[in-house]
């Protein structure tokens, strides 16, 4: 009967309906199925959020029905509570505007939709607030007609509210949107914004770089003892300052070695010949130490433990029990300033030298002095770095090629190469991927924005930075080698179109972002929000009164 009414029929049934639905279900008789009493979660500009109504919201977002930890962990008390003060103080401006929503309105839309209003605070992670701020909500029958009585029975049981109470909350969810729509419809999209829009899409840049690690010239520090102390009385303020707060690491110590090694590796599933030449060649080296070789240059020369090798093979203070049996017994059992035999290990061959043994407190003068070493070697490392890069960076300015970087710093196989590049190259000849102005140029902990933006501001492919670049801890130089830009051809209507909707949605977020930001500053400087968290105990207890009622 229905599909013979005309549109204007069906029109007018879907409002009788309404009517009635507010009618029959929102009268006095409805009211009052949670006495919420004083209990309160917010007032917002003395507007009351009653514990009914945070209730209400909570379950009309589900999220009753999920895991209690995934509940914690998400904050979703906070989203749903966040959502009706910034919907309270929305809807007020929206009347402030002029604007009405009817209750009618709300009904209708359930009735025709059937979809309720919600919001929840505008940081809400994104995929968990509702698409035009509505949800779908079970209303309809199989025939998906709109069912008054199943209606009726989810407000009442579901949300715990009365039908009044259910459309008075929406009518400030539907302000709240109109308000947020209002907000938003004053954004607008430049030309130039398109096009740059555009070309952040089309570009592309690659790089040619040289990464200085400074880590790397601190482990190849050869201390200077004279260096060592002017250094420190430039820096005696830095040193105390470290020492005070390091000194317990200093007191009541348990016997400690500070040793080097050298690690010929050889591991213990290799054939017999393979560890006896492994072997062979340690004892080689400690012949020569036996002789006065310098165990640091060896040490670098030599080791397999590339890890130490630079710096002379350092292992550094350790108490006993942090190294393998074997090795831990021989350091301790060799007296200080002396060499050990050779040592096997499961990693192989080492040949160790005890520098130095302590126990119990250390001297305030050898503490102080241990920290400046350390200190001094970090901001030397740093001071190196920034030289190697600018030296480099000269040599590219000059005339030198990248490729001819590369064959100075990548080892050939069977070349004879130094120590510094058998073990970590003193710089990384690298090439980028092609990327866009809002793409990551580097891998690894770099922030490697301000590289983006000098790339892009390059003319020609081969120019260079006028002065290495600092990112993280390391230091880089770089050149352009492709560049590929946007073309006016390809600018065409369905792409400023296309480009637009996604630059209007964008813009307009953060428009209201603000808008609403303001809003609940405001507001709270004013001392007109007061937030009172809902016991948890009351939604336990409204949850048995609707079990009650339902099951009544």
């Amino acid at each position: 009967m229905l599909q013979k009414l005309s549109k204007w029929a069906v029109g007018a049934l879907v409002i009788l309906i309404s009517v009635v639905f507010v009618l029959q279900f929102g009268g006095p008789q409805a009211d009052g199925i949670v006495s919420d009493g004083l209990q309160f979660a917010a007032k917002v500009n003395g507007d009351l959020i009653t514990a009914g109504d945070f209730n209400a919201a909570y379950r009309l977002a589900n999220f009753d029905q999920q895991p209690e930890e995934q509940q914690e962990r998400y904050g979703m008390r906070d989203l749903v509570l966040n959502g009706l003060i910034e919907t309270k103080l929305l809807a007020a401006e929206a009347r402030e505007l002029g604007y009405e929503v009817e209750s009618i309105d709300i009904m209708r839309n359930l009735a025709e939709n059937g979809r309720a209003y919600l919001r929840l605070g505008f940081d809400a992670p994104e995929g968990f607030s509702p698409a035009g701020g509505q949800v779908q909500v079970p209303v309809f029958d199989r025939s998906n007609r709109f069912d008054e009585e199943f209606a009726r029975g989810w407000i009442q049981h579901r949300l715990n509210r009365s039908v009044s109470e259910f459309s008075e909350m929406q009518v400030d969810y539907a302000m709240a949107e109109r308000m947020i729509q209002t907000v938003g419809s004053t954004v607008e999209i430049s030309p130039r914004e398109l096009w740059s829009a555009f070309e952040s899409e089309k570009e592309r840049a690659q790089i040619k770089y040289v990464r200085f690690a400074p880590g790397y010239y601190a482990d190849t520090l050869d201390m200077e003892d004279a260096a060592l102390e002017a250094w420190m009385t430039s820096n005696q303020e830095q040193i105390d300052s470290t020492y005070e707060s390091e000194q317990a690491s200093y007191t009541d110590l348990e016997e400690q070695v500070r040793a080097r090694h050298i690690l010929i590796r050889s591991a213990e599933s290799d054939e017999e010949a393979e560890r006896a030449s492994a072997r062979l060649r340690a004892e080689g080296l400690l012949a020569e130490l036996r002789a006065g070789a310098d165990f640091v240059l060896l040490a670098r020369t030599h080791s397999d433990d590339s890890s130490n090798a630079p710096r002379g093979g350092d292992l550094g203070w350790n108490p006993r029990g942090r190294m393998v049996g074997p090795f831990d017994e021989a350091q301790f059992g060799t007296p200080e300033g002396t060499i050990s035999d050779v040592v096997e290990t499961r990693f192989g061959f080492h040949i160790i030298q005890v520098v130095g043994k302590r126990e119990g407190d250390v001297a305030e003068a050898d503490a102080k002095r241990e920290i400046a070493e350390r200190l001094y070697r970090t901001a030397r490392g740093e001071e190196l770095a920034q030289e190697a890069a600018a030296a480099v960076l000269a040599e590219l300015q000059g005339g030198l090629s990248f490729d001819d970087l590369s064959d100075r710093y990548t080892a050939v196989e069977g070349e004879e190469i130094d120590w510094r590049r058998r073990h970590t190259a003193a710089l990384s000849v690298s090439e980028s991927r092609r990327f866009g102005r809002g793409d990551s140029v580097l891998t690894g902990p770099y922030n490697s924005a301000p590289l983006n933006t000098a790339v892009f501001a390059m003319a020609e492919v081969g120019d260079l930075p006028e002065e290495p670049m600092t990112l993280g801890e390391d230091v880089f130089v770089f050149q352009l080698a492709a560049r590929e830009r946007a073309n006016r051809e390809e600018f065409t209507d369905d792409v400023r179109q296309r480009l637009a909707q996604g630059m209007l949605r964008s813009k307009r977020r953060e428009v209201v972002r603000s808008y609403i930001s303001r809003l609940v500053t405001e507001a709270r400087e004013a001392g007109t929000i007061r937030i009172n968290q809902p016991d948890p105990q009351l939604e336990d207890e409204d949850e048995a009164a609707a079990e009650e009622e339902e099951a009544s």
